[in-house]
């Protein structure tokens, strides 16, 4: 599933952007949080009331005069457009049609939900997430959900409210799929 492994003909991600599934289904879940606020807090683990009492503190803490938290945005954007942005530059083999939706946004037919140009988890584009639907869409592609609060962390975490969300996304998918199959069961 790596991306540096897109120019491999056989690699998983480069048959299914070569040739979009027609006959198995699938979908995905995606993540588009990149706030370095986020991210810390998922990977520290400062949640509920005590903890954010800790992260109360912490963001007001100041470095050379200037509160931590009031830098969140900044670094944030500094992580999209300079980390983020160079994704495709330091993989060559990124597919044009992957890097065009970092970059101008993921066309409303592909998702169900929104992913923002420059969108991310903090690990990998968002764009790179999403499984492309064969032209028309088949009645195999169940969708691409959105989780737009959840980062690669905590959208992982099944104790962190992303993670929870990601598994309901995940029920959405599955109840899709268990309604087309009894559609198909019914004909016999």
């Amino acid at each position: 599933m790596s991306p540096e492994r897109y120019a491999e003909p056989f690699s998983v991600l480069s048959l299914v952007n070569q040739y979009p599934l027609q006959r198995i289904f699938h979908g995905s879940v995606v993540g588009t949080n990149g706030s370095v606020r986020s991210v810390l807090q998922s990977v520290l683990g400062l949640e509920g009331f005590i903890s954010g009492k800790i992260w109360d503190r912490l963001a007001k803490a100041k470095v050379f005069g200037l509160a931590l938290g009031e830098n969140f945005d900044s670094a944030s954007m500094v992580y999209r457009d300079e980390v983020m942005g160079g994704y495709a530059a330091q993989n060559p083999t990124v597919p044009q049609d992957i890097e065009d939706r970092f970059t101008n946004g993921v066309p409303d037919w592909m998702i169900d939900g929104v992913i923002p140009k420059k969108a991310h988890d903090f690990v990998i584009p968002s764009a790179s997430q999403i499984l492309k639907p064969s032209q028309p869409p088949s009645d195999r592609f169940l969708g691409n959900l959105v989780n737009a609060n959840a980062t690669h962390e905590s959208g992982a975490d099944p104790r962190d409210n992303n993670g929870k969300q990601n598994v309901r996304l995940m029920m959405t998918l599955l109840t899709r799929m268990r309604d087309r199959l009894k559609g198909e069961l019914s004909q016999y």
